[in-house]
């Protein structure tokens, strides 16, 4: 069965009156012209911030930045609203992977976004830690790439003093998430938030109703720089899960928002054991192994004594 793209920019009236070119995602409703576009988008992330308390007053937000529309979108906004009532404080962070001249022009894109908003930048390598994006015994690419982002964000959010690490995820890769946790037996339920513990900072996902579309068209319309090619090591199949819910949403408008509703009250999340951490005796950041993932992917990665069975899970 064929499905249609969705027809989301046309010609008309705004409900503000303005006329020109419009946009309707039916995600979040609409038709709404150029100039709303843009303030709809900060109303509905400064909504979810204050209902789900992703961001106290007072608070230092890292915002994890990649050189991408999400991420910068949600630096651009929450800039924004740090200016007005709300009273937070915003950061970004950004880790180069070391993939040639993708990850070159990724840190000069984030430099630039950061540098316009007056937005303080902290820059790592991940060669400061002595590991490379590749596949690692039976982890693919992709997630030896998160596996090693991911704890280097958490490591730069501790050293930077924020109070939380705020993520560009969206509505759709929080239902691709979730699909693939089904799929695997798991019931996870998707959270806007992650609360902080032992090993982990606290997590927000601002973005986390709306869907794609919705940043990509704010950073055009507000000019955000973004990095144009894709990942060189991008494989476009890890991305067909998302292709089932768009086709979910041009069947049944509203369909995705409904959806993540339903499964984050349906599915209760189980009981977390109560697991003992420690400090890393590599590194000396806290984790629940011994040595911390990070470690251990070096260690197996360099040939120091790891065999691929010691590898273990790639995050904490």
């Amino acid at each position: 069965m064929h499905f249609p793209d969705r027809r989301t920019e046309f010609e008309g009236e705004c409900r503000c009156g303005r006329s020109g070119r419009l946009h309707h995602l039916s995600e979040i409703g609409g038709p709404l012209c150029e100039a709303c576009f843009p303030e709809s988008m900060r109303r509905r992330v400064a909504r979810d911030i204050r209902a789900y308390r992703m961001i106290l007053k007072g608070w230092k937000a890292a915002v994890a930045l990649s050189g991408g529309k999400d991420s910068g979108s949600l630096l651009h906004i929450l800039q924004t609203l740090s200016r007005g009532r709300m009273n937070f404080r915003v950061a970004a962070l950004h880790v180069n992977m070391e993939l040639g001249e993708y990850s070159e022009r990724s840190q000069q894109v984030c430099e630039e976004l950061a540098a316009s908003l007056g937005v303080e930048l902290v820059v790592a390598r991940i060669s400061e830690w002595s590991v490379r994006v590749q596949q690692t015994g039976r982890f693919p690419t992709c997630s030896v790439c998160g596996g090693i982002r991911r704890p280097i964000m958490t490591i730069l959010t501790r050293r930077l003093g924020a109070d939380v690490l705020v993520t560009g995820h969206t509505l759709d890769d929080q239902l691709v998430y979730a699909l693939k946790d089904l799929l695997s037996g798991k019931a996870n339920p998707p959270r806007p938030v992650t609360p902080q513990g032992p090993v982990f900072t606290q997590k927000a996902k601002p973005l986390f109703h709306l869907p794609d579309r919705a940043p990509a068209i704010y950073a055009r319309l507000v000019g955000i720089p973004v990095v144009e090619q894709a990942c060189p090591l991008f494989i476009p199949d890890t991305h067909r899960f998302k292709d089932v819910f768009e086709a979910l949403e041009s069947l049944a408008p509203m369909a995705k928002k409904q959806l993540i509703r339903s499964l984050s009250r349906g599915l209760r999340r189980p009981p977390l054991p109560d697991r003992p951490w420690r400090l890393c005796p590599e590194c000396g950041e806290p984790t629940y192994y011994n040595p911390c993932p990070l470690c251990r992917l070096r260690g197996w990665q360099t040939g120091q004594g790891m065999t691929a069975g010691e590898l273990g899970p790639l995050s904490d």
